[in-house]
């Protein structure tokens, strides 16, 4: 038995009210003398146009061998969505009848779902393939039997969409997943990324801007990872000799103090990770220990000669430029390319304009929350179609943590139940502190170059803290610099009066 397969696709559904001069891909077929080669057609089609779909079917009812399978389809893009309900419905069908041999049509539908049809009509099922043409002078649509100069593994296909799906199932359930808020594609495919380097011990250096949330993907890497230790050490808050004692540990009496030996990080965690946070921080001294160990797979604890074996696996974060850093002689370039074995960049949040509204609507319901369990007469708020258009307009130089302050301003003080683009720009004034900037508070200065701009927002930002803050640690922590020097070169630069 001849049996044809093929989805309904949109031009088809046009065919009976939008664009009647076109009759569609399977009209074309079905006026076609493959028509009468067939035993049975069936149409698969999902309900995202019903109103068509009903005049459709009406209009194929005078075609006695055509029967429509309703599936439910929720992306027609989705090749592990399309895959499996294809199989179903084949398997069903050969349940149902016997000796079938299978014909399958390409052109209607989406370009992933003919995509589908060539694995498996190659593959597992050695079908006919068929396509319409239309020629582009004459206008006039025909059919041909497609013959493909190439085949198909589709036992190998079937593997690789079982290992997309259970990477989609461990994304959608993962914990530190529900801390990163996403829905753009850039965001999918690093934490896909992420989730295949997490199985392997291979060092990976994570790249982005502050505030874009490193250590959230540093921590889903670790979460998906066989370890079962990990730790987390910013490197921007440990001297040299701190940073020495932490990681490699000390054997007693070898400095004042020593009074016992103590286990280093690499001994405590030999067989688990350690992220490194602010690598671009760490001492030119420490880098040269820390390449040894990654590259001997041992090391030594301060005033011991017995080296101490580690298969410690290294993360590390930064948002410096390693690269001008190596160049510059301020890190180390064998130590950079043992790090880079893979490199994550995390995109800063005006490349994912796309999830803005996402994030924000969890931070609405993570301070609504907080607030709550603070304050039992707290009054919870929401944002308003046009506060989120901002928030989505806006360029956000600090990420996501610019974002969730600016957000947290507003649910402090605004005292209306619902937040507006006005009292998101108000605070956003507040956040530049930016004397170019109108009472409405518009977000550029198009007559500056860019890097221009952002240094001036960032010297008055200094300035104005410096004068409401007592001391050089206040203001470190209230501009949440890392660390004193870098506050101290920000000073150096813009030639700013420090505080005694």
């Amino acid at each position: 038995m001849n049996f044809l397969l093929s989805w309904v696709g949109d031009t088809d559904l046009n065919s009976v009210s939008v664009d009647k001069e076109n009759e569609g891909p399977i009209k074309c077929f079905l006026n076609s003398e493959y028509y009468f080669k067939m035993d049975k057609i069936f149409l698969l089609t999902d309900d995202h146009r019903p109103d068509e779909l009903e005049k459709y079917r009406e209009d194929l009812k005078k075609f006695t061998k055509v029967k429509f399978i309703d599936i439910k389809l929720n992306d027609p893009t989705d090749y592990t969505e399309i895959y499996p309900l294809i199989e179903e419905n084949i398997s069903n069908l050969s349940k149902k009848y016997s000796d079938i041999f299978w014909n399958f049509f390409i052109s209607p539908g989406t370009s992933q779902m003919a995509a589908i049809w060539i694995i498996l009509g190659l593959g597992k099922y050695n079908a006919n393939i068929f396509q319409s043409f239309k020629d582009p002078v004459t206008g006039k649509v025909s059919l041909k039997q497609v013959k493909v100069p190439f085949s198909i593994d589709y036992k190998y296909i079937e593997k690789r969409l079982e290992n997309i799906k259970e990477n989609e199932e461990i994304l959608q359930n993962s914990n530190y997943i529900k801390n990163i808020q996403y829905k753009s594609e850039v965001m999918k495919k690093l934490l896909s990324q992420a989730l295949k380097v997490a199985k392997y011990n291979v060092p990976v250096l994570i790249l982005g801007e502050t505030g874009t949330g490193k250590e959230l993907l540093a921590n889903f890497i670790m979460e998906n990872s066989s370890a079962k230790d990990k730790f987390s050490l910013n490197m921007a808050h440990l001297s040299k000799e701190l940073a020495r004692s932490e990681l490699f540990g000390y054997s007693r009496g070898a400095f004042t103090g020593a009074t016992k030996n103590k286990d280093g990080y690499f001994k405590k965690f030999k067989d688990g990770i350690l992220f490194f946070d602010e690598i671009g921080e760490l001492d030119l001294d420490v880098q040269a220990e820390l390449l040894r160990v990654l590259e001997s797979k041992e090391f030594y604890p301060i005033g011991s000669s017995t080296a101490i074996k580690t298969n410690t696996r290294i993360i590390a974060a930064t948002n410096r430029d390693l690269y001008k850093m190596v160049k510059e002689g301020k890190f180390r370039e064998d130590l950079f390319y043992r790090l880079s074995t893979i490199i994550l960049r995390m995109p800063p949040l005006r490349e994912r304009q796309e999830d803005i509204e996402t994030i924000a609507n969890y931070f609405v319901k993570k301070i609504n929350n907080d607030f709550t369990e603070q304050d039992p007469n707290y009054q919870t708020k929401s944002l308003t179609d046009d506060a989120i258009a901002l928030l989505r307009e806006y360029s956000w130089p600090g990420n996501v943590r610019q974002l969730y302050q600016v957000l947290l301003r507003c649910f402090i003080w605004v005292d209306e139940e619902k937040i507006t683009s006005s009292h998101i720009k108000e605070q956003l004034c507040e956040d530049t502190m930016n004397p170019n900037i109108n009472k409405k508070c518009d977000r550029y200065n198009y007559n500056m170059p860019l890097p221009e701009y952002l240094e001036m927002i960032e010297k008055k930002y200094i300035e104005e803290t410096l004068k409401t803050s007592k001391t050089i640690k206040e203001v470190t922590e209230k501009l949440r610099y890392n660390n004193y020097q870098t506050l101290q070169n920000r000073i150096e630069k813009y030639e700013l009066k420090p505080k005694d």
